[in-house]
């Protein structure tokens, strides 16, 4: 398990509810940035760092922030699917810890590739703790999306583009119209030329994070079904190799 993302959060009566933070616009990105679009947005990663509210375990939480949303997290040894989000779902492994999946299968071990994330029920996702195979296997399945070239959406922001880096955002906090967007919700970037998208050229954001203020990873529907379809045959693997 790598990369441990602290969001603040509070308990009450087994609910934990999960403050969103304020959204900071950012300028708009130059053409000649686009020419190393990792360099450009780690800068900007630091930058926003810097200047946004970054709260630590048991911190009080301005009362501007609006409420996220509550999740019930059951005690009992069956999945729970997340009321506000179907598709979205809370594995009981044990020692008070849920594992995040858009499965509803049982994940073959808390570190199996299928498992977004932990979330120990005391602390909620104050404590959430990245999968890094996870990780991986999304970057993978957005790449073999974008060289299949099934995502319509990507392919017509890449027609309007014609030349240079085309970003790949998680959609949970979409930016507005002629803004980039924080880094950590951007996946990675991808060489459009001639209008066309070169997927090969996929280039992952290291400060993207499967998990924020704002939720936990949402693709477009097209990435999101060939990431299921990922899942579900890498679940097949994985329990035909333990069994």
């Amino acid at each position: 398990m790598q990369g441990i993302t602290r969001l603040a959060c509070s308990r009450n009566s087994a609910r934990f509810l999960v403050e969103r933070r304020l959204l900071y616009s950012t300028p708009r990105i130059t053409r000649s940035e686009l020419a190393s679009p990792s360099t450009v947005l780690k800068a900007r990663a630091l930058n926003n760092a810097a200047r946004r509210n970054i709260y630590t375990p048991g911190s009080r939480l301005p009362a501007s922030l609006s409420t996220f949303q509550a999740r019930a997290y059951s005690s009992s040894s069956d999945v729970t699917e997340d009321s506000e989000r179907p598709g979205l779902f809370y594995h009981p492994i044990g020692n008070q810890t849920f594992a995040l999946s858009f499965l509803s299968e049982k994940p073959t071990s808390p570190d199996s590739a299928t498992v977004i994330g932990l979330i120990p029920e005391d602390q909620g996702l104050d404590a959430f703790e990245e999968n890094q195979a996870f990780v991986d296997l999304l970057h993978d399945t957005v790449k073999a999306a974008l060289i299949a070239g099934i995502d319509q959406d990507l392919a017509n922001d890449a027609k309007q583009r014609q030349e240079g880096w085309l970003h790949v955002r998680d959609m949970r906090n979409f930016p507005e119209n002629g803004r980039v967007g924080d880094a950590d919700d951007i996946l990675g970037s991808v060489l459009v030329q001639d209008g066309k998208i070169d997927g090969e050229t996929y280039e992952r954001m290291p400060s993207y994070r499967t998990c924020t203020t704002d939720g936990p990873l949402k693709l477009s529907p097209s990435l999101h079904e060939e990431l299921l379809d990922t899942l579900k045959k890498t679940h097949k693997k994985e329990s035909k190799a333990k069994a």
